[in-house]
């Protein structure tokens, strides 16, 4: 069974030097992405780890796809 997927997730307006779409690589039973890509190549690698068991099978838990953020008056700024 493929548990995940690679869906081409964005594409950079024409105008932009930055024309090169982007990659997720995607959990289809819970509809999370579990990582972003730049290449098709790179993802449909890591794709293809997952798909022959290299993590949750298909039921990765929310919490370990979140990402967190730091507070703009926490960051010590360098002297």
């Amino acid at each position: 069974m493929m548990n995940y997927k690679t869906v081409e997730a964005l594409k950079w307006p024409e105008t932009s030097e930055l024309n090169c779409p982007i990659y997720n690589v995607i959990e289809t039973t819970t509809n999370q992405i579990i990582k972003t890509f730049e290449t098709q190549k790179s993802a449909k690698e890591y794709m293809r780890h997952l798909n022959l068991g290299g993590a949750f099978d298909g039921w990765t838990p929310s919490f370990m796809l979140k990402k967190f953020s730091i507070p703009k008056e926490k960051v010590v700024q360098p002297v």
